[in-house]
């Protein structure tokens, strides 16, 4: 492995360090350190993206000579661990891995026309990505044929006079309501009963708690 055309053995371990900046997948965030970022107990009020999203901010503060993101620019190298494939296809380079060993190098277009085993992962994501289009192309025409035969229920439906005054906002006093909510005393009585005593419990625990203060 070699650095600007020098191999990594022969530079300084704490200058070479220097010159990378690492995003991992699950990096660990303090509390205000640098930047005083409130994130909890080791980032613990933060989700995964979060954390990382302040971790590339703050490798990128830094400036570095070359940025390793895990899974997740000119002047700078740029390495990048991916298992989805679109989100690597405008890269420069692309190496391809198998059994820990690099069995293919080259662009998108390239290893696309070589047909090995790039060509081969890519296929398959892309069946999977027209399986999901194609179930969401027929679920979205089902609704739209459903939705036209409702309208068309509705334009052959022609509304009584009766229909169309009971359809009018009327006036309903509240004595009325009263009346025909008559069967379900029982049950309302029981509702009422239980709010009031929800109500009063935190009146009477605040009462209880000042006296014991004094």
């Amino acid at each position: 492995v070699s650095v600007d055309n020098n191999d990594v053995r022969e530079l300084s371990v704490q200058w070479l360090r220097a010159q990378i900046g690492l995003v991992g997948q699950e990096p660990v965030l303090f509390n205000t350190t640098g930047y005083n970022t409130l994130v909890g107990e080791r980032g613990a009020s933060l989700s995964g993206g979060q954390k990382q999203r302040i971790a590339i901010a703050r490798a990128l503060i830094r400036n570095p000579g070359i940025l390793l993101l895990d899974e997740a620019t000119k002047g700078r190298t740029t390495i990048i661990v991916a298992h989805r494939l679109s989100t690597i296809r405008n890269v420069d380079v692309i190496y391809v891995f198998k059994d820990g060993k690099v069995v293919e190098t080259g662009n998108h277009s390239e290893l696309m026309k070589k047909k090995g085993h790039y060509y081969d992962m890519v296929m398959l994501q892309s069946d999977g990505d027209e399986e999901k289009d194609f179930s969401k192309d027929k679920l979205s025409r089902e609704v739209s044929i459903r939705s036209e035969k409702d309208e068309d229920d509705e334009d052959l439906v022609i509304p009584s006079e009766e229909e169309e005054a009971a359809s009018q906002d009327t006036d309903v006093s509240f004595f009325r309501v009263i009346k025909l909510n008559a069967p379900e005393w029982k049950s309302i009585t029981a509702a009422s009963l239980c709010a009031l005593s929800s109500g009063f419990a935190m009146p009477l625990f605040a009462v209880i708690l000042g006296d014991f203060v004094d």
